[in-house]
This record gives C-alpha cells, structure tokens and sequence, in this order.
C-alpha cells in the first residue's frame, strides 16, 4: 500500500497518498492495463492490485470486468462528445 505512515492518538497508520476516488482510481488503471495486456490478458485481481484495492472494490463498483469496460468506453463517449477544438491560430 502507498503512503505515508502518520501516528495519532499512538496509533500507527498508512494516510493512502492516492486519489480519493476509487472509482476513477480503477478506470484509470483498468484502462492502462487494458491497452497494455488486452480485455482477456487483464484479470480483475491485477486490477485491484495495481490500484491496491481489494478485488471486491471492483464488483462492487463495476459488477464484473465486462462492466468496468462500459464505464471507461461511456468515459470517452463523454470526453468525444464534449470536445470544443481550439481556435486556429494564424501563423
């Protein structure tokens, strides 16, 4: 687990120094492993390694594997279609 170890109250503990958000933690991460290994070369426990979550946190939050892939594809749908170009410049 990353992080950096703080003590309060004489109780020694591992403060995560990663986003906040699990979800977007595991898209990210299920996306690199994505376009690294491939759908079938990438297993939810390596997912969940990577992002040192338990493997539940991806059921939980996706339901399978094959979900967590409609969350990422949805993810650039959105990204595609809010996409405003910039303005040429002239030289």
């Amino acid at each position: 687990m990353s992080g950096q170890v703080q003590v309060r109250y004489g109780i020694r503990a591992v403060v995560s120094t990663r986003p906040s958000n699990r979800k977007l933690l595991l898209i990210e991460v299920a996306e690199t492993l994505f376009a690294t290994l491939g759908f079938d070369g990438t297993t939810v426990r390596e997912i969940a390694s990577r992002a040192e979550v338990p493997v539940h946190a991806v059921y939980q939050r996706f339901g399978s594997k094959a979900g967590l892939l409609k969350e990422i594809e949805a993810a650039r749908v959105h990204v595609a279609q809010n996409f405003t170009p910039s303005p040429a410049k002239n030289p």
